[in-house]
This record gives C-alpha cells, structure tokens and sequence, in this order.
C-alpha cells in the first residue's frame, strides 16, 4: 500500500467516524424531540382539562352567585313588603292622633306624635328604596310608558321640592331648555330627578341648586339630558367612583351630619339605565356637584321576560 493509500484510507475512517457519530447524535436528539413532543402534548392534554375544570367551577361559581343575589333580592322584596303595611298604618294612627290631640286642645302628646310620624315615615322610605333597588337588581322592575309634558312635570318637581331646598338657605333655579313632550316612565323619571334634587338640597347651605333640561337631536326622538347642579360640598374622584354604589354616602362624618341612606343616587342610576339612558356626576369638593340623567326622549319597552321566569309578588 502507498503512502497515498494510506492517507486516503486514513480519511476515509475519519469520516466514517464522523458520520456514525453525526447519526448518533441525530438519533439521540431524535428521541429527545420525540419525547419532548410526548410530554408537550400530555403536557397540552393536562392544561385543556384544568382549563375544562376550571372554567366549570366559575360556571357554578357563577351561578351560586346569582341565585344568591336572587334569593337576596325576593327576601329584600318580600320583607319590604311586609314591613310597609305596619308602617302605613303606625303614620296613619299617629296622624289621627295628633289631630284628635289638637282638636282637644291637648298639646301635650302632639310632639311625640309628630317625632313618631317622622320616625316611622324615614323608615317607610328607606324601605322603599331596599323594595325598589331589590326590584331592579331581580329584574322584575317594570316600565309603563306614556305621553308627557316635559313643562309640568319641571313645575311640580319645583313646587315639591322647594320646602327641602329652602330649609339649607339655599335658592332653588328651574331653567327649561327641552321642552315638548316625553314618551316614557313619568313615574320614573320623576323619581330619579326628585332622588337628584334632594341630594343636592341635603349637601348644600346657603347655595343655589339648578335644574336644567337640554336637548340633543338623534335616531328615534333623540335624547333629553336633566342635569341638577350644586354649590355643595362636593365629591372626591374616589369618591365619585363608589358614589353610585348602594348604601354608600362621602364618608361616616357624612352620614353622621347629614343623614340618609345612600340609596337614592343608586336608584337613580338604575332607574336611569333601566329606561335606556345613563347617570353620570361631574364634582369637586367645595365647589359642588353636577349630576347628568340623560334619556332617550322616546323610551323602548323592555325587553319581554325569559320563559320561567318568577312574576313579582311583592
């Protein structure tokens, strides 16, 4: 053999090595992948089914919680209920009794007998806010639409609540820009800006709270926006995030000087959104606060119930 032959054959092993190793090395990492596809997919497999598991348990989850705030909502309906004809009768009494006493000329029981009136009318009403947010809230909250005179009903909201706003020294201003007329919930939309007008008479004194109207043309009628405007103590921006949430008032020292049951803005804004509009709160503290229902001018008929559904008894 020649020293050619012998490089040549010298090489020729080197590269028979070295493509054995190369092939070993592929099958190795061939196994490797293999394995690692393997364990990926059981690792996939195992993912899907906590994802399965999971997803199953905020299903029911889910669905505990709103048959809770169901059941919380008919007790809060049916006691509400209850509670208001013991009540309705404790205001009437009270009030027949004071009229005898005075027309007796018997002045002596007729401050406790007011003091008692006072009392059991507070509860009466915080009673009907629980039976009304826990109506909406159920969803058995209903809509009667009809016709109305936008002019009257702003005089007669003027008319009642003009005692409540003079008590604080405070002047009220009525200022009509839409006028016309309405297609919608009247008893509704009467409450919602009545809720408005007495908050801001409650957390002003010695100011001025106005109610304006405006009109925005659109689709169906356009809307008609009802904005009620402070010189009161205003809000926080913390505090305006939670001042739509029920029985939340500013803070404790709000409650405690001003009263109240920090139900009356959390029924507006339902009763607001349940007639297709939305309230909104622009505020700041020591300058006051301006409260926006906007409504559509023409408001739908609520979408009919689910079949099963429970018909309020309350």
């Amino acid at each position: 053999m020649t020293g050619d032959d012998g490089v040549t054959q010298r090489r020729f092993e080197r590269e028979r090595r070295a493509r054995k190793e190369a092939e070993t090395l592929l099958e190795k990492k061939s196994r490797e992948l293999y394995q690692a596809n393997i364990d990926l997919r059981r690792l996939n497999e195992h993912l899907e089914e906590r994802v399965r598991q999971r997803t199953a348990e905020l299903a029911l989850t889910r669905d505990r919680a709103l048959q809770a705030s169901r059941a919380k909502s008919m007790f809060l309906a049916n006691m509400s209920h209850e509670l208001r004809t013991p009540l309705n009768a404790i205001i009437g009494y009270s009030e027949l009794l004071q009229e005898e006493a005075e027309d007796r000329a018997q002045d002596w029981p007729v401050p406790d007998l007011q003091k008692v009136n006072a009392a059991a009318r507070h509860l009466l009403e915080l009673i009907n806010g629980v039976l009304d947010l826990s109506k909406v809230e159920a969803g058995k909250m209903e809509l009667s639409l009809e016709d109305f005179e936008l002019a009257p009903l702003l005089e007669e909201l003027a008319t009642t609540v003009q005692p409540l706003v003079a008590r604080g020294g405070n002047v009220l201003d009525v200022r009509g820009g839409a006028a016309g007329v309405m297609h919608g919930d009247r008893v509704k939309v009467r409450q919602t800006l009545l809720n408005l007008l007495s908050n801001a008479a409650k957390f002003t004194e010695r100011g001025r709270v106005v109610l304006s109207t405006a009109s925005e043309e659109g689709a169906a009628g356009g809307w008609v926006t009802f904005a009620v405007q402070d010189t009161g103590i205003g809000l926080s921006p913390e505090q305006q995030k939670a001042v739509f949430e029920p029985f939340v008032q500013a803070d404790s020292s709000t409650t405690r000087k001003y009263g109240g049951t920090g139900l009356g803005l959390t029924i507006a804004v339902q009763f607001c959104r349940l007639m297709g509009g939305d309230l909104t709160v622009e505020s700041q503290p020591g300058v006051g606060s301006t409260f926006r229902a906007r409504l559509p001018r023409v408001q739908r008929p609520l979408p009919p119930k689910a079949p099963g559904a429970e018909e309020s008894d309350a």
